[in-house]
């Protein structure tokens, strides 16, 4: 196969130039093409196949590094997502603890404590220290 390769490689037409440039140009492409068709009978069956698999890895590697970019993309997304959701979370806590300490302020439950459950402050008389 590859020295069917070479023969079509030597036997081809050489390029068809815009006239004026074909002179230059000529010579050097069938060059090229003969130094081609030249190295091409030289290769082994080896060398072949150790191409083959280079081209393999390399494309196995080309689709794992697109494989990543995606992959990462659509983490970055969802990091974006949870960081909005930590955020209003944070701003409800703060919400929280803000509600928290008006419904605990000591009026407020003195206040409850005396409407609702009728309980009254105690005299300095009637409190008594145990130790």
């Amino acid at each position: 196969m590859i020295s069917q390769l070479g023969m079509l490689l030597r036997q081809s037409q050489p390029l068809s130039v815009p006239s004026g440039a074909g002179r230059r140009l000529r010579a050097p492409l069938q060059a090229l093409g003969q130094g081609l068709a030249g190295s091409l009978s030289h290769i082994s069956l080896r060398e072949l196949a150790i191409t083959a698999a280079l081209l393999v890895g390399v494309l196995i590697s080309a689709i794992g590094v697109v494989y990543s970019s995606h992959l990462s993309r659509d983490l970055i997304a969802q990091q974006a997502v949870l960081q909005e959701k930590s955020d209003a979370m944070q701003s409800e806590w703060v919400q929280l603890l803000l509600e928290q300490s008006a419904w605990s302020t000591p009026t407020r439950v003195e206040r409850i404590a005396n409407d609702k459950l009728q309980l009254v402050m105690p005299g300095a008389g009637q409190v008594q220290l145990i130790y």
